[in-house]
């Protein structure tokens, strides 16, 4: 029992570090690769290949981050500037081809953001009210953190819209969904603070308006990851051992 949950925590954890460490730690992508490989070796002992070849002929949109990651690295070679971080997008990629994905459940998801809106909030609060330092000299770049805070925001909105049947779930969510826009507000980004707003009043209003959309007779085959800054979904949960 105990070594099954540590296998789980091991193969988990990479996840809730792509939506909190990595975005409050300046070097959480070099922490990530860590974490990365290592759930990957968990993951091989445990399952084998055949959540590897699930994954490659269902799981899509790792075709289109790789696509990103090429055009990212042509990019480079141009301009001499990364579009999106190479080494978090490869452990990404090769995360999400391996992992099974009901391992990533709905109450995973749910606490991962839960986490990453305390660490965002935390390391911005620290950041300006601490150490009381201009947002242009903070330790990461106000601006895009902002946009990763509002990533968080948006995907707490989902989760209490899709799930709010589920108490738990419910309550996790709006309480992610809040002190992410906290740690909006820190940054002092008035663009992404528009745009946090426009979000909240559009899902609102979809909600109350179309109620439809969100009703799914079994919202527990639905899995919502994040890569970086994207979210994918996952609508059918594969027979594993």
């Amino acid at each position: 029992m105990l070594k099954d949950k540590l296998a789980l925590f091991l193969i988990i954890f990479p996840f809730t570090w792509m939506v909190s460490g990595q975005f409050v730690f300046e070097n959480g992508d070099k922490i990530l690769v860590i974490v990365t490989l290592i759930a990957l070796v968990t993951i091989l002992l445990k399952y084998g290949f055949a959540p590897f070849k699930n994954n490659l002929k269902n799981n899509y949109y790792i075709y289109l981050l790789i696509a990103f990651s090429f055009i990212s690295i042509i990019y480079n070679y141009f301009y001499n500037s990364d579009i999106i971080n190479i080494r978090s997008a490869l452990c990404v990629i090769l995360y999400f081809l391996f992992i099974p994905l009901n391992v990533i459940s709905t109450r995973v998801i749910a606490y991962s953001t839960f986490i990453g809106s305390i660490g965002a909030a935390s390391f911005a609060f620290w950041q300006k009210n601490i150490l009381h330092l201009d947002r242009a000299a903070w330790q990461l770049n106000a601006i895009p953190y902002a946009t990763c805070c509002l990533i968080l925001m948006i995907s707490a909105i989902m989760f209490s819209i899709i799930y709010k049947d589920k108490k738990e779930t419910l309550i996790i969510s709006i309480l992610s969904g809040v002190i992410s826009f906290y740690a909006i507000i820190l940054t002092d980004s008035r663009g992404v603070l528009i745009a946090a707003f426009a979000i909240f009043f559009m899902s609102t209003f979809i909600c109350f308006n179309h109620k439809d959309i969100f009703e799914n007779k079994n919202n527990d085959d639905y899995y919502f990851s994040r890569y970086n800054n994207t979210w994918y979904i996952y609508h059918q949960r594969p027979p594993y051992p």
